[in-house]
């Protein structure tokens, strides 16, 4: 792989050196103050004794969440930071993926996750950035349903305020 990071289908130079068969990859992302741009809970209604989403109609278009200001996404190679890939990401919840693409007459990718707290390659040095927390030491904080309300005699006939 010849280390180009991709946003929003466009290829950018990142890591010189690019990638190749054992390396071990890592990903470092910040959000100071991450929860004050989490996106808003949805207002949930019980009918029927299940969870029903209440939306507002749609906008004509959907917002991006606001960017968090000294937010920052780095990758380190085999415990070498790569350097800063992406600065003032959006606000929300961030969940480790791969995305893997071969053509037909290539064998299949393989990819492995470790979510710590043992790592092969931890980084010795984060360039002044503070050390991280692995990602299996972090709670799972699901969204808390507590604008949970029960409709009214079975029926979702309940008015309701959108923001």
């Amino acid at each position: 792989m010849d280390g180009t990071k991709v946003h929003k289908a466009w290829r950018a130079n990142y890591a010189d050196q690019g990638y190749g068969e054992g390396d071990v990859l890592g990903f470092y992302i910040h959000l100071p103050d991450g929860e004050l741009y989490e996106p808003k809970q949805p207002f949930l209604v019980h009918y029927k004794g299940l969870p029903f989403r209440a939306e507002a109609p749609k906008a004509a278009e959907q917002k991006t969440p606001d960017p968090v200001p000294g937010s920052e996404i780095c990758y380190f190679k085999n415990g070498v930071c790569q350097g800063t890939a992406f600065v003032d990401i959006p606000g929300g919840r961030y969940y480790p993926a791969a995305s893997m693409y071969t053509l037909p007459d290539q064998p299949n990718c393989e990819v492995r996750f470790n979510f710590g707290p043992n790592f092969e390659f931890f980084p010795e040095d984060f360039g002044g950035r503070s050390v991280p927390q692995p990602m299996s030491d972090v709670p799972y904080r699901p969204y808390q349903l507590a604008n949970e309300v029960p409709a009214e005699n079975g029926t979702a006939e309940k008015t309701i305020k959108l923001q």
